[in-house]
């Protein structure tokens, strides 16, 4: 019990926490008093007075999180065999990668800090174990910083590389990764808060065929260049196709502009051809289109891992 003086003012501070859902909060307070000489006697039944208040306090989220994610093209079956990826074991898996950024702005009305290391991706770990899914998640670069204040409306910019490793039999298209924390508090607090955001749902490849162009990032005008393609069958039927390559104006090829090929489940088809540059500058990669029943498949990506699609060809002094 505390004692007030008379005419005089008593502040008690409480701390309040919205959890999860933000908007506006009721609070209501009871207060039980009585007077010094009833203090005495209030194991005897003394008299006690009540008065309540009630207050409404708006909370507000203290960040707005938007998030761009890129899929990172690369070999989806993880075997270097051309043919019977599927073992007795059943070990072929399918693998993606993306590059998720999440730009994290301040909402608020106060100055808010950010623990830069305890910035993380929360996995759902028991989603994930029950699809059979391994995940790896890297931090993209180093901060200088232990912490950064952000103002009002002022934003950071962070970055995850995140891997997916799933049984090549999995029909699941989409993956439910967790949850994003940043923990952060207000420039004249010592508290530390962790904000939680719901990541959206990781689409995986639905389509059958994938296909990954290896290639160098330069080449001379008039010198050979060697590039291969990777046709990856990540379905459980066989597929027929006939492989096509688009015209161009700056290569020439050898070999055979359309050629059918008959891909297995869980298989990958290599095809190799040389090209001679034409012209000097920088150009796109040569591509090759699938066709299957004589109607075009969908539109496919020839990207190295590290993400380059086009070719630098230099010119030489014998031409």
């Amino acid at each position: 019990m505390i004692s007030v003086l008379p005419k005089s003012t008593l502040k008690v501070p409480f701390f309040i926490s919205c959890a999860n859902v933000a908007g506006l909060r009721e609070v209501s307070v009871r207060i039980l008093y009585c007077s010094e000489q009833d203090k005495a006697r209030l194991s005897e039944k003394g008299q006690v007075f009540e008065t309540s208040a009630l207050a409404s306090i708006d909370f507000t989220k203290p960040f707005l999180v938007a998030f761009d994610l890129h899929s990172i093209p690369h070999r989806i079956l993880d075997s270097d065999s051309d043919i019977g990826l599927l073992d007795d074991q059943m070990q072929t898996v399918k693998k993606q990668s993306w590059i998720l950024t999440c730009q994290i702005q301040n909402s608020s009305s106060y100055e808010l800090q950010l623990d830069l290391d305890q910035i993380s991706i929360v996995k759902d770990e028991a989603w994930l174990q029950g699809c059979g899914a391994q995940v790896d998640v890297d931090f993209v670069g180093k901060q200088f910083m232990e912490r950064i204040t952000l103002c009002p409306s002022e934003s950071l910019n962070v970055s995850f590389n995140i891997s997916v490793r799933l049984d090549a039999l999995s029909e699941k298209e989409k993956l439910h990764m967790g949850d994003l924390n940043v923990r952060w508090r207000k420039t004249n607090t010592k508290l530390w808060s962790t904000y939680k955001v719901a990541l959206s749902p990781f689409h995986l490849f639905i389509q059958p065929l994938i296909v990954c162009a290896d290639f160098p990032k330069t080449g001379n005008l008039g010198s050979i260049l060697r590039i291969e393609y990777l046709i990856q069958n990540i379905s459980l039927k066989m597929e027929q196709i006939d492989v096509q390559m688009e015209p161009m104006e700056a290569f020439v090829f050898s070999g055979y502009r359309s050629i059918k090929q008959c891909i297995l489940p869980l298989s990958s088809k290599k095809l190799v051809y040389n090209f001679v540059p034409l012209k000097s500058g920088k150009w796109a990669v040569p591509k090759i289109k699938l066709f299957k029943d004589e109607k075009e498949r969908e539109d496919i990506d020839y990207l190295q891992s590290a993400g380059q699609e086009f070719i630098l060809v230099n010119p030489s002094e014998a031409w």
